[in-house]
Protein backbone atom coordinates (compact mmCIF):
# COMPACT_ATOMS: atom_id res chain seq x y z
CA UNK A 1 0.00 0.00 0.00
CA UNK A 2 1.23 3.86 -0.80
CA UNK A 3 -0.22 6.91 -0.38
CA UNK A 4 -0.35 10.40 -2.52
CA UNK A 5 -1.65 13.43 -0.86
CA UNK A 6 -3.05 16.12 -3.10
CA UNK A 7 -3.49 20.05 -2.12
CA UNK A 8 -5.53 22.00 -4.33
CA UNK A 9 -4.78 26.27 -3.52
CA UNK A 10 -7.70 26.98 -5.81
CA UNK A 11 -11.12 27.26 -3.59
CA UNK A 12 -13.18 24.34 -4.16
CA UNK A 13 -16.52 25.42 -4.25
CA UNK A 14 -19.80 23.54 -2.74
CA UNK A 15 -23.40 23.69 -4.22
CA UNK A 16 -24.16 25.72 -1.13
CA UNK A 17 -22.16 28.34 -2.40
CA UNK A 18 -19.21 27.89 0.40
CA UNK A 19 -15.89 27.39 -0.64
CA UNK A 20 -12.81 24.79 0.99
CA UNK A 21 -9.89 26.28 0.49
CA UNK A 22 -7.33 24.23 0.51
CA UNK A 23 -8.16 21.10 -0.04
CA UNK A 24 -6.24 17.94 0.43
CA UNK A 25 -7.04 14.76 -0.40
CA UNK A 26 -5.33 11.69 0.56
CA UNK A 27 -5.04 8.60 -1.59
CA UNK A 28 -4.39 4.84 -0.92
CA UNK A 29 -3.38 2.31 -3.22
CA UNK A 30 -3.56 -1.62 -2.73
CA UNK A 31 -1.92 -4.00 -5.58
CA UNK A 32 0.10 -2.80 -8.71
CA UNK A 33 -1.35 -0.26 -11.66
CA UNK A 34 -0.44 -2.46 -14.65
CA UNK A 35 0.73 -0.52 -17.62
CA UNK A 36 -2.44 0.61 -19.53
CA UNK A 37 -4.22 0.85 -15.81
CA UNK A 38 -6.55 -1.20 -16.64
CA UNK A 39 -6.48 -3.35 -13.46
CA UNK A 40 -7.75 -0.07 -11.54
CA UNK A 41 -10.83 -0.31 -9.72
CA UNK A 42 -12.28 2.92 -7.33
CA UNK A 43 -13.18 2.74 -4.00
CA UNK A 44 -15.33 5.09 -2.72
CA UNK A 45 -16.01 5.56 1.35
CA UNK A 46 -19.29 6.78 2.90
CA UNK A 47 -18.88 5.90 6.15
CA UNK A 48 -15.44 7.27 7.14
CA UNK A 49 -12.88 9.82 6.28
CA UNK A 50 -10.06 7.05 6.07
CA UNK A 51 -8.53 5.75 2.59
CA UNK A 52 -7.17 3.06 4.28
CA UNK A 53 -9.43 -0.27 2.63
CA UNK A 54 -7.30 -2.76 4.78
CA UNK A 55 -9.07 -0.92 7.94
CA UNK A 56 -12.46 -2.06 6.55
CA UNK A 57 -12.04 -4.73 4.74
CA UNK A 58 -8.87 -6.30 6.22
CA UNK A 59 -10.27 -9.95 5.83
CA UNK A 60 -10.71 -10.07 2.32
CA UNK A 61 -8.17 -7.85 1.17
CA UNK A 62 -4.88 -9.41 -0.26
CA UNK A 63 -2.88 -11.80 -2.38
CA UNK A 64 -5.33 -14.40 -3.37
CA UNK A 65 -8.42 -13.16 -1.08
CA UNK A 66 -11.51 -12.03 -2.57
CA UNK A 67 -9.80 -8.70 -3.26
CA UNK A 68 -6.85 -9.48 -4.52
CA UNK A 69 -3.91 -7.36 -4.69
CA UNK A 70 -2.38 -9.68 -7.09
CA UNK A 71 -4.60 -8.82 -9.82
CA UNK A 72 -6.21 -5.38 -9.31
CA UNK A 73 -4.81 -2.15 -7.78
CA UNK A 74 -7.43 -0.53 -5.27
CA UNK A 75 -7.80 3.00 -5.17
CA UNK A 76 -9.44 5.13 -2.64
Amino acid sequence: MFEIDFKFDEPFRLESGEEIRPLELRCSIYGKLNADRSNAILVFHALTGSSKISEWWGDVLGEDLGLDISKYAFVC
